[in-house]
């Protein structure tokens, strides 16, 4: 996350988020062409990628959106963002326990997350283009002004009540995400997930 942070600060935003997307893509095609420890490895760097970017395309809907509505539009964006995946998890569960075919070869399912991975790339062209400067970063205030004002800032930013709200929030959206790999069985290990997905791609 942190050199995509950094990166974002060096050449802006748009540019990050689109190597995201990038990232997404080659994710996809790994998945679906390649075979092999190696690729899984770099399948998995490339994944890592694509969810850096999301942090930094959350991000950039502040430099679009007035200050009065940042509230609105995080709100809109996360919940985009989740009720995708929430979409996406019960189409993939009716069509597994619905077609036998698709039951027995999961290829079905990465090319159908391929198609909506690429209708999302193209939609960043639909972006519109920053407004304002995005609020200050932490690497850039680090840089900036060194550790001790940066963390006074920090305090003075988190002490209301709503930040804390929000963390809180974040935290409890988050916590079943942490250690699981995107469609693996919990009750598996990781390698033993990767090579039952290979198997039956």
């Amino acid at each position: 996350l942190l050199p995509f942070a950094l990166l974002a600060e060096l050449v802006g935003a748009r540019p990050v988020i689109l190597l995201g997307l990038v990232c997404r893509e080659c994710t996809r095609a790994v998945l679906i062409f390649a075979d092999g420890v190696a690729w899984m490895a770099a399948m998995q760097v490339a994944y890592a990628g694509g969810v850096a970017a999301n942090t930094i395309y959350f991000a950039y809907v502040y430099s679009v959106t007035p200050a009065e509505g940042y509230a609105t539009m995080t709100s809109l964006v996360l919940a985009s963002y989740h009720a995708g995946n929430v979409l996406a998890a019960l189409l993939a569960q009716v069509l597994v326990s619905t077609v036998p075919s698709v039951a027995a070869d999961y290829k079905p399912l990465f090319y159908i997350s391929w198609l909506f991975t690429t209708l999302g790339a193209l939609a960043f062209w639909l972006l519109p283009p920053p407004t304002r400067e995005a609020p200050p970063a932490l690497a850039r205030e680090l840089l900036r002004h060194g550790l001790r004002p940066t963390v006074r800032e920090l305090w003075v930013l988190y002490r209301p009540l709503e930040a804390h709200t929000w963390l809180l929030w974040w935290v409890f959206g988050v916590s079943g995400q942490v250690g699981r790999r995107p469609g693996a069985p919990s009750t598996q290990q990781p390698a033993q997930s990767l090579s039952v997905c290979k198997q039956r791609v």
